[in-house]
């Protein structure tokens, strides 16, 4: 692959990457509780007059927790797979913020100019060499706090457009997270509380329908920030930083061939995926350049 600055050989971002990974953690933990849910809610139906100590051959210093009555006992077994399904969601639209604060924060450091309008007129690996220190957090925070309106306004300030499928959800994304804050602050219930409550609210209900529309929602959103990020403003700036923190380690003769090395450097950075060393020494030209 022939090495451009302005595009990145893997198509994603790193960042984009890591929240793969993240969302394919989340879903296969879900599914793997699912078909046990589902068998013992049909266990439990089939068998209303047993004890689930005896219809799950429960055993153990513990037994004694367990409900003696099916029917409560499958009650509770929903509130817990609705906890689930909640904690999900908290995780979703957590990783979530953590990969708009690295797509964001590497889209400044790679065009540091864009904050004043100004896209690519500062080359961003320029800028890290010469160890320039720059303040992002008042930057990137606005894009990670508040409602989605603010957010997005903030997202808009930094980089004019936003795509649009994240003004299109802007509304659902909120619900989602103010569902997120009352399970990650007063569990999965209203936020306001009393003094002096000794009841218990009903605690939000999410269906496995709706976590798999939030699951979908979240992953198309990041795919459409990733898309104009890379395009306008990253492009190869991962590589080329990996780069900067990473060729001080070689040693001798090694340094006559940084191309060779760090393509090695890369595949193992990034599970085997690499550009070739022709991309890698043209990599390496184009930073000692800058």
């Amino acid at each position: 692959m022939k090495f451009s600055r302005d595009k990145n050989y893997l198509g994603t971002t790193w960042a984009f990457d890591a929240f793969v990974k993240h969302h394919t953690e989340i879903n296969n933990m879900y599914w793997s509780f699912v078909p046990a849910w589902s068998f013992t809610h049909y266990m439990g139906r089939k068998n209303k007059t047993s004890s689930p100590q005896a219809l799950f051959h429960a055993s153990g210093p513990d037994i004694h927790r367990l409900d003696h009555s099916i029917p409560r006992f499958l009650r509770n077994y929903e509130l817990m797979a609705n906890w689930v399904r909640l904690s999900a969601l908290l995780s979703t639209l957590s990783y979530l913020e953590t990969y708009i604060k690295k797509v964001v924060t590497l889209s400044l450091m790679s065009d540091p100019a864009i904050r004043f309008g100004k896209s690519r007129a500062i080359e961003g690996i320029s800028w890290i060499k010469s160890e320039m220190k720059d303040d992002l957090d008042p930057l990137v925070t606005p894009c990670l706090k508040g409602d989605w309106s603010s957010r997005i306004k903030a997202y808009k300030r930094l980089f004019s457009t936003a795509p649009l499928s994240l003004e299109a959800q802007k509304e659902q994304l909120d619900k989602l997270r103010v569902m997120r804050n009352k399970v990650g602050h007063s569990y999965g219930r209203s936020l306001k509380t009393k003094l002096l409550e000794t009841t218990i609210a009903p605690m939000s209900r999410l269906s496995e329908e709706d976590l798999k529309d939030c699951l979908e929602l979240v992953f198309n959103i990041v795919k459409d920030i990733d898309d104009q990020l890379l395009t306008s403003h990253i492009g190869c700036f991962e590589e080329a930083l990996f780069f900067h923190t990473w060729h001080h380690t070689l040693k001798g003769t090694q340094r006559l061939d940084e191309g060779k090395h760090l393509r090695k450097a890369l595949a193992r950075e990034l599970g085997g995926r690499t550009p070739g060393g022709t991309y890698c020494r043209d990599l390496a030209a184009f930073y000692h350049a800058c």
